[in-house]
């Protein structure tokens, strides 16, 4: 009974590692509903730390060519961003917005809406002794062991702004981190309580030179959280992975390699033929399931369900449901676009 178990586990794995799929990249609404804002302007980042890769003036910077290299918004230009903290123009007193301010704005450099962000950069490492045992030529002996460990956060918060009427339109913070440690035992504790010293200052060094560099490791955490941001402000691509299901006929062969070569088009005309022939009735499953992929690929998403739907119609297997629960997510997410203005046609 534990062989049939292990082999039916083994074949699973090997039929999950050899099932065909191909990459769907996909335009996804904005998480913030920006509405019909078009054009907008950065505020520099206010920061707590001078590390820079922390710096005001690098984030600032990145955020907005990430927003630029997104392409949705126009993004108010350098030389004009200097006028936003010229002439007084504070937008918070005492820490709350002045929408009065945030209008005159907008009126004076014809922007629709500001991002302004904070960010805090904090990095921090803990180094300890304890007593542990380690092999020592070939013997387990108690040794004195140092452990460092280092710990790197970075929260960001932000908020969109529409100068209409100084409403905020959408505001989240993110927070990203990273912890790595490393140990070397520095000594052989003796019978008598003493114990051995092998170089503390050396195994120190060589701890610190294990754990992850704070400038590189706060470059990665911050492309990643501006990253999200943008994503969370504006429609964006992603790419995801859709699986083509095999069959037995020659047919479903050779869509199959079609379908790794990206001839979706030829690869239909395949299946509907493997539909369309009753010999070939163990694979009319599959070929359906791989019409729902095809028209849900080319944007033909009531087909895409009707097709998903017969599958479970025929089987009552619930991973269709999934399918189906996919396909009106999208159609949502369609939906959103058109509303952001997103032309959906590509």
């Amino acid at each position: 009974m534990l062989k049939k178990f292990i082999l039916s586990i083994l074949l699973l794995l090997f039929i999950t590692s050899c099932a065909t799929m191909i990459k769907v990249k996909l335009l996804k609404p904005s998480d913030i509903d920006i509405g019909g804002i078009q054009k907008v302007a950065v505020l520099d980042i206010n920061t707590d730390n001078n590390n820079a890769n922390c710096s005001s003036s690098t984030l600032t910077s990145k955020l907005i060519d990430k927003i630029i290299d997104n392409g949705h918004f126009t993004v108010l230009g350098n030389t004009r961003q200097s006028e936003i903290m010229s002439g007084g123009f504070w937008i918070f007193v005492k820490g709350q917005i002045d929408n009065e301010k945030i209008k005159e704005l907008g009126n004076r450099l014809g922007i629709d809406a500001i991002i302004v962000s904070d960010v805090s950069c904090v990095s921090k490492d803990e180094k300890t002794w304890k007593e542990d045992t380690d092999e020592i030529n070939d013997v387990v002996l108690p040794v004195k062991k140092f452990r460092i460990e280092r710990d790197i956060n970075v929260t960001m918060d932000y908020k969109v702004i529409e100068t209409t009427y100084g409403r905020i339109l959408g505001s989240k913070e993110l927070t990203d981190n990273s912890k790595t440690y490393s140990s070397y035992y520095t000594g052989q504790i003796l019978q008598n309580g003493t114990y051995i010293m092998l170089g503390i200052d050396e195994d120190e060094k060589k701890a610190s030179s294990e754990l992850a560099n704070i400038s590189s490791t706060l470059e990665n955490l911050n492309n990643s959280i501006l990253d999200k941001i943008v994503n969370q402000i504006a429609p964006h691509f992603e790419v995801e992975e859709r699986e083509i299901k095999s069959g037995d006929s020659d047919l479903m062969k050779q869509a199959i390699e079609l379908s790794k070569n990206n001839f979706l088009d030829k690869a239909r005309v395949l299946w509907e033929e493997v539909l369309n022939t009753p010999a070939f009735n163990k694979d009319h499953i599959p070929a359906m399931y791989n019409l729902g992929i095809y028209y849900e690929v080319k944007g033909n998403f009531e087909k895409s369900e009707d097709y998903f739907m017969q599958c479970f119609a025929r089987t009552n297997d619930k991973q269709y449901l999934e399918d189906i629960s996919r396909i009106k997510q999208r159609k949502e997410d369609i939906r959103k676009l058109k509303a952001q203005g997103k032309d959906t046609n590509y």
